[in-house]
């Protein structure tokens, strides 16, 4: 994995989202690795796209689950 640390060496950011569906064990997370050194307005917009792309996810299986339990068996 390449170095994302910046010229001052400061630590990258890290932004994470995790949805969890016991009833079916699912759970999806995700993570976003920004650089320090990128404008604030990518840092802030990232946590957002950490939530709104698990929270996808997490629907995109339940409509696959859901398909899947509506198929005909034969």
């Amino acid at each position: 994995m390449e170095d994302l640390t910046d010229e001052f060496n400061r630590s990258p950011w890290l932004f994470e989202s995790t949805v969890t569906d016991p009833d079916r064990r699912v759970r999806v997370h995700v993570t976003i690795t920004v650089r320090a050194s990128e404008p604030d307005r990518l840092t802030g917009d990232a946590a957002e796209m950490a939530q709104m792309t698990a929270k996808r996810a997490m629907d995109q299986i339940q409509k696959c689950r859901k398909e899947i339990q509506e198929e005909c068996p034969f």
